[in-house]
């Protein structure tokens, strides 16, 4: 988070340094107590690193990690992936590879159709808003038309969640 915090503010080296201490605390002692707030693995830095690399418009090397996160999430938590997936979207339209992001935007809607997130709905409404300035690509604009289908189907599970039911209503 300080890493990101740093990258945002236009401060390279001092998120290069705190990107560094993070790789250097968790490859010291996975089991050891860290100073974050929440569980931290390898993916989780990887995603971490991939989004201050982004801020910092590292593009290339934001990708890599933004991959490596996808291979270490591949068989865990389904939402992780699915905004680690959304990342590696925004690398790829950021360094203007319309078709690779396009693929990957593929690969994210069909992961999981039924994933349930706020913060994922909200992150791919965001990614749909930019690549709404692509719809001139022929395969952006189908890309699109499966986010409507996904996005519909997603806000189906929600619908508890982001409206709940009136009181005094019969379920």
């Amino acid at each position: 988070m300080s890493a990101r915090a740093l990258a945002a503010a236009s401060q390279p080296d001092p998120a290069d340094r705190a990107l560094e201490q993070a790789h250097q605390l968790l490859e010291a002692d996975p089991e050891a107590e860290h100073p974050w707030l929440s569980p931290f693995d390898a993916a989780a830095l990887a995603s971490e690193s991939a989004l201050v690399l982004r801020d910092m418009r590292r593009y290339d090397e934001a990708m890599r990690h933004a991959e490596r996160a996808i291979v270490l999430r591949e068989s865990g938590r389904a939402r992780s992936l699915a905004l680690s997936r959304i990342t590696l979207v925004r690398i790829h339209l950021d360094r203007q590879d319309l078709d690779a992001a396009v693929s990957v935007g593929h690969d994210l809607i069909a992961a999981d159709p039924t994933l349930g997130s706020v913060r994922v709905v909200q992150q791919l409404d965001a990614l749909r808003r930019l690549l709404e300035t692509h719809c001139g690509h022929p395969p952006v604009r189908e890309l699109l038309t499966r986010f409507d289908e996904a996005r519909r189907a997603r806000m189906l599970l929600l619908a508890d969640i982001i409206q709940p039911p009136s009181k005094g209503t019969a379920s």
